[in-house]
């Protein structure tokens, strides 16, 4: 008689010691991840720093203070860790966290008025032994003083050019119905961060309807439809002068204008306006950099900081940098920790004598934009074509937040970024987040020591047990396995 109760087959022993098996190793499966991903993650770093409250700003009778955050702070908000303002007895102040104000410049520029011309240009030519042979021709008039042939057939092309014809003469005077518009200051440029808006025309004075659309180009060749609007001189039944002389520009900007109108008019001036947005300046963050091999250089922070920007301050002149930059970080979807490529861009600095006589288009490029948030203390940066021994002097550059707080209760006022036991904040008012407070400063950080990572060794020590009991099991299930028979 066989006795199945020892053997792995059987549905009592056998198969519960599967089971516990099955079970032990999907448990461990399970866990890896967590392991992992608690081998991989930084240790949340908790800080502090006393506040420096001065003086009340003459005449202000609420103690509101206000403060620039430096980029550990900011990276912490970013985060979605708290922030917080305690008092003496430990009490949350109210206070609010807010970005600078946008500075505004304005200008108005007076551009140069030129009537287009109505008759068209031919847009085919001949040789004097029939048509060119081509793929595809296609004329334009630069409206320069020249005319223009560019020429493909299969991969080869080539553009001729005509400056003998005779020049298009752009009158600066007299009625029609397109006009031309350019600023004399920057022809063909567009100075970058200023945005048009609106066009305002002058004429002789004369009861008129005028319907205008208008065009925007930067090579005099291609158009592109920006706004229709309507130009009016009248007077009402009273009498009294009703007059519209501005059209809208929608944002657009362009080096040059066109305007076709619905009848003939004599344009005597056109003002352009224009806005550019100013941004606070950035916050500097300078970093140790250390050589990893001739074209890649490691950047390791004390801190993670808010990084919107990374600057290199010292590139060789006149030379194209193909540059990268990675991060080391673990992503949701993979708990491993790993280098992901933050940013890319060709970096160059030129210098005034090598842009004589070149393009104005030609910037000088030392910013490797990020385009989303990364809180990372490794960073890897590879520079193509650097020369050799040098390192690169990196900076960090972080858009600024200031915070404001109400000084209630009794000093010391304390900031702390992602503490261990927050407690609930208390929101400032709108009215006085918009007041001007007195400036407080921060005396000096400090770091609370970083706990043990007790769950990070318990979820290992946890795997190694499980591990050794699946071992232990299966050697114990392999002598149960009944001996081959001869």
């Amino acid at each position: 008689m066989i006795d199945l109760g020892q053997t792995p087959f059987s549905a009592g022993g056998g198969m519960s010691q599967r089971s516990m098996v099955t079970g032990m190793l999907l448990a461990s499966l399970l866990l890896w991840p967590s392991v992992n991903h608690a081998e991989s993650s930084t240790t949340n770093t908790r800080l502090s720093a006393v506040l420096s409250v001065p003086a009340s700003l003459p005449g202000q009778t609420i103690p509101l203070y206000e403060m620039a955050l430096p980029a550990e702070a900011i990276g912490t908000l970013r985060q979605g860790k708290p922030l917080q303002i305690l008092n003496g007895q430990g009490q949350a102040v109210p206070m609010a966290v807010m970005s600078p104000p946008t500075t505004v410049n304005r200008r108005s520029v007076a551009l140069s008025l030129y009537r287009w011309p109505e008759s068209e240009l031919p847009t085919a030519f001949t040789t004097g032994s029939g048509s060119l042979n081509s793929d595809a021709q296609n004329t334009a008039n630069t409206a320069a003083g020249e005319m223009r042939l560019e020429l493909s057939q299969g991969n080869t092309s080539a553009i001729l050019r005509f400056p003998e014809r005779t020049p298009i003469v752009l009158n600066r005077e007299g009625t029609g119905r397109q006009w031309l518009l350019a600023n004399p200051a920057h022809p063909g440029i567009v100075e970058s961060g200023w945005q048009a808006d609106r066009l305002k025309l002058q004429w002789p004075r004369a009861s008129l309807a005028v319907n205008v659309s208008v065009e925007g180009s930067s090579d005099l060749v291609n158009w592109v439809p920006v706004s229709q609007g309507r130009l009016l001189e009248t007077s009402d039944a009273q009498g009294r002068q009703l007059s519209q002389t501005e059209l809208s520009l929608q944002g657009e900007h362009y080096p040059y204008w066109r305007l076709t109108l619905s009848q003939p008019l004599a344009l005597q001036a056109a003002i352009q306006t224009e806005h550019q947005d100013v941004l606070p300046a950035y916050l500097v963050t300078p970093v140790n950099v250390t050589t990893e091999t001739p074209n890649r250089f490691q950047i390791t922070l004390p801190q993670a900081v808010a990084m919107d920007q990374l600057t290199v301050r010292n590139l060789p002149d006149n030379q194209l940098v193909p540059a990268q930059l990675e991060g080391w970080y673990s992503q949701p979807s993979n708990h491993l920790a790993d280098w992901h490529l933050l940013a890319e861009a060709t970096l160059q600095h030129w210098t005034p004598q090598a842009l004589a006589g070149k393009p104005t288009r030609l910037q000088s490029q030392e910013v490797l934009p990020l385009s989303h948030d990364v809180f990372s203390r490794q960073y890897r940066l590879t520079l193509e074509n650097w020369p050799a021994g040098q390192l690169p002097h990196v900076e960090l550059l972080t858009a600024p937040q200031t915070v404001k707080f109400l000084a209630q209760g009794q000093p010391p006022y304390t900031l702390y970024l992602n503490p261990a036991n927050p407690v609930p904040a208390i929101v400032l008012p709108d009215g006085l987040q918009e007041t001007p407070g007195a400036k407080a400063q921060i005396q000096g950080w400090q770091v609370t020591p970083e706990e043990f990572p007790w769950k990070r060794y318990a979820l290992w020590l946890l795997l190694i047990v499980l591990v050794a009991v699946l071992g232990i099991a299966a050697m114990r299930l392999l002598k149960q396995l009944p001996k081959p028979m001869d």
